[in-house]
């Protein structure tokens, strides 16, 4: 003990040093992942072991450059055509400039959710992603990929019970466009969203 009671702290007397490498963020084919648009929807497996699974395609249009939409009656709508009763359900933006989140859908928090996303991560042409040259990306949009990565999630998971999502008095699921609109000039695709279904099939509860 040092004088005044205080603790003498130990300094470590091994020190571990990681070399990082960072290596070449080229973009090469990812032939191992699997390609949405070679899939059929939507695909159901039943198992012996009572355990049913369902995956669907939403699609979904946005009007604005940043837009939250309510989307909790669709998705719904997919574990009823599931005809799975009790599990869970898995929401998956397919896209890097979407969140998917659980929130309230109130007009004026709305509203204040895409202003605080406006002054915290403003549009600017300094981003090194929106140098073309560089990057390769003609989007301008490095504003929209550091709003999900920093202020959203491409996922979430809901339990649900008798083919109803178990959610809060005031919460909805909801999708974040930061990139919006969709579909536009120059890019006639449709947003998109995977839906997984996994449970018990059945029509009452024990």
């Amino acid at each position: 003990m040092q004088k005044g009671g205080t603790e003498k702290l130990m300094q470590p007397t091994n020190k571990r040093v990681i070399n990082i490498t960072f290596l070449s963020f080229r973009m090469k084919p990812q032939e191992t992942r699997l390609k949405i648009d070679s899939m059929e929807f939507p695909k159901r497996i039943r198992l012996d072991s009572g355990l049913a699974k369902y995956i669907a395609l939403f699609e979904y249009d946005t009007k604005r450059k940043v837009e939250i939409c309510r989307i909790t009656d669709e998705i719904e709508k997919i574990i009823e055509e599931s005809g799975i009763s009790y599990g869970t359900v898995l929401v998956q933006s397919l896209h890097t400039t979407s969140a998917v989140c659980v929130g309230e859908f109130e007009e004026y928090l709305c509203k204040d959710m895409i202003n605080y996303i406006n002054e915290h991560i403003p549009k600017s042409s300094n981003y090194q992603h929106n140098k073309t040259e560089e990057s390769g990306c003609k989007n301008q949009n490095a504003d929209s990929h550091l709003a999900v990565a920093y202020h959203g999630q491409t996922s979430i998971v809901l339990p649900f019970w008798e083919k109803k999502i178990i959610l809060g008095r005031f919460q909805d699921i909801l999708i974040r466009e930061h990139d919006g609109p969709h579909p536009r000039m120059g890019d006639e695709r449709n947003r998109q969203c995977i839906v997984y279904v996994e449970g018990i099939e059945g029509n009452k509860s024990c």
